[in-house]
């Protein structure tokens, strides 16, 4: 979670990063360790993760106007003098700043078998 500040304009940027496990799936005739298939299977794990920081984001921003995951302790320590300014009215500030983030997932084990032929 990076805080970015430009003059008066205050910004994030949230890198995520992680690295799991496929445990299941029953999808039948499919190779597990096929390289396109855990490809895919990233992509779509990353695109499910992104969908839910979309609904996370718009509801503290749009819905309720709250800032509940630490953005501004991260503005206060890298910005310490912007944060003075916007903290009093810190949740409508932060209702208003664009939110940007890349999510990387990586499957690094798997608790499947590989499908015999």
């Amino acid at each position: 979670m990076q805080p970015k500040v430009s003059g008066d304009r205050i910004s994030f940027h949230v890198d995520i990063d992680s690295v799991g496990r496929l445990t299941e799936d029953w999808r039948e005739k499919v190779d597990y360790f096929d390289n396109s298939y855990l490809r895919s299977a990233e992509k779509a794990a990353e695109e499910e993760v992104a969908r839910h920081i979309d609904l996370i984001l718009h509801t503290m921003q749009s819905k309720y106007s709250v800032e509940v995951a630490g953005f501004g302790t991260q503005l206060r320590i890298h910005y310490p003098k912007v944060w003075q300014k916007v903290k009093q009215n810190w949740d409508q500030e932060f209702s208003k700043i664009p939110v940007t983030y890349s999510v990387k997932l990586k499957i690094n084990d798997y608790g499947l078998r590989r499908m015999k032929k």
